[in-house]
């Protein structure tokens, strides 16, 4: 399983396939209570965890250089 190499936060997207942050938007949706720790809903909280999981390289090319975790 491939993990996203987050830009930093916020307004985070991967080094290697160019995704933003699917947790970022869920805490500003306010589908993820930060301070409790506790998703509204079951449903959004899989929805999320499944876009966790990086498609590796997509062809998108990082424009501000190689990814200083990965090299890619």
């Amino acid at each position: 399983m491939n993990e996203h190499h987050w830009s930093g936060w916020p307004g985070a997207w991967c080094f290697h396939c160019g995704m933003s942050d699917p947790m970022e938007q869920a805490i500003g949706s306010g589908d993820f209570d930060a301070y409790t720790g506790k998703w509204v809903s079951e449903s959004k909280q899989n929805e999320i965890e499944k876009a966790n999981i990086c498609p590796g390289d997509t062809g998108w090319k990082n424009p501000y250089g190689k990814c200083p975790q990965c090299k890619h």
